[in-house]
């Protein structure tokens, strides 16, 4: 018999009324056709039950009723099953009295029946315990199913819970769940609820460290702030970027062609907010200025009062009227005044 905490240790069961004798309570009868008693009943001193309702077969030693009795005697309900890790108890006296009353309703004569009770019959639920695995299976399952990231890039480790818990038995299902705002990067944690014959029995709460390995530009040789990229400059190499995926250039296209505006050491990651597009006027240059409205087209030479790129607009000021607009670099001769 699996040991564990009493339930209600107080009293096991010290009196009885004409109605219930059980510590949890005695469902009652209905009378049925009288048929030939079964000539023993063996009462068991401690008991497992699988279901949540506990029945007066449950009591009796495996194999020793036939039928019909025996789905009579399945069909008595006499409460309800301790919850796991827990006992109830029935004094065999009170016992005793319930299956007197039980047969004569039946019609039987109770004192044909050779009845052996001990003295307390102890009561437990049958217990299905998980394992460590099992659990951590499903957390892996649900990390790598819901992540947005390629399963292939992700590494799990550090799977902590409290304790592994012991369910009723019977058919174990379960639901997953993690916050609406879950990336799945870095300490992920994760709520199971587990459920058995559909009925919620354990919620329990499950975190780990998720990390994600990318392969990731570097520079190959120390580059200075302004320095144009091109792909000479570049090497790759995998890394965990877990802490922030999105600060990293990962292709070739996010930095070729692309001036950095802070300086990178040698075999050191390339992040997308150093690169910027290259300035194609600085100041000080000269350009073309274009004034354009309708079919009236106007040209003229200016000073650029700043650096910009292709698409930037900037300060540019008319060398004959000394008159300055905001225009917008086309290329690196060329600007277009903004009406």
């Amino acid at each position: 018999m699996t040991t564990g905490r009493f339930h209600d240790t107080g009293t096991l069961v010290a009196a009885c009324t004409a109605a219930c004798v059980l510590l949890f309570g005695i469902a009652a009868g209905g009378r049925c056709n009288a048929v030939a008693p079964p000539p023993a009943v063996e009462i068991v001193p401690a008991v497992e039950v699988e279901r949540k309702y506990v029945s007066l077969l449950d009591l009796c030693r495996p194999g020793s009723i036939a039928s019909p009795w025996k789905e009579r005697l399945e069909a008595e309900h006499i409460g309800q099953s301790p919850n796991v890790g827990e006992y109830k108890y029935i004094l065999g006296k009170n016992l005793r009295a319930y299956l007197d009353r039980f047969f004569s309703r039946k019609g039987c004569d109770p004192a044909a029946i050779e009845m052996s009770l001990p003295d307390k019959i102890t009561i437990a639920r049958a217990a299905l315990k998980l394992s460590a695995e099992q659990i951590e299976a499903i957390y892996r399952e649900f990390v790598l199913s819901r992540s947005p990231w390629n399963p292939n890039d992700l590494q799990i480790s550090r799977i902590y819970f409290p304790g592994v818990p012991a369910l009723p038995l019977g058919r174990l299902s379960h639901e997953v769940y993690a916050d609406s705002q879950e990336r799945f990067l870095g300490n992920v944690t994760v709520t199971i609820q587990f459920f058995v014959d559909g009925a919620k029995e354990r919620s329990m709460r499950v975190t780990g460290k998720v990390d994600l390995y990318q392969n990731v530009l570097h520079a190959i040789r120390p580059l200075g702030k302004d320095e144009v990229v091109a792909a000479g400059d570049l090497e790759i190499q995998r890394i965990n970027i877990a802490d922030n995926p999105d600060r990293y250039a990962t292709r070739m296209d996010q930095v070729i062609g692309k001036q950095l505006v802070r300086g990178a050491g040698a075999h050191q990651p390339i992040f997308l907010g150093d690169v910027i597009q290259p300035n194609v006027v600085k100041h000080g240059g000269i350009v073309t200025i274009i004034y354009q409205d309708g079919g009236l087209k106007l040209t003229a030479k200016g000073k650029v009062s700043g650096n910009a790129s292709v698409g930037d607009t900037v300060r540019v000021t008319n060398l004959m009227t000394q008159r300055t607009a905001i225009c917008r670099v086309q290329d690196g001769e060329t600007v277009h005044v903004v009406h």
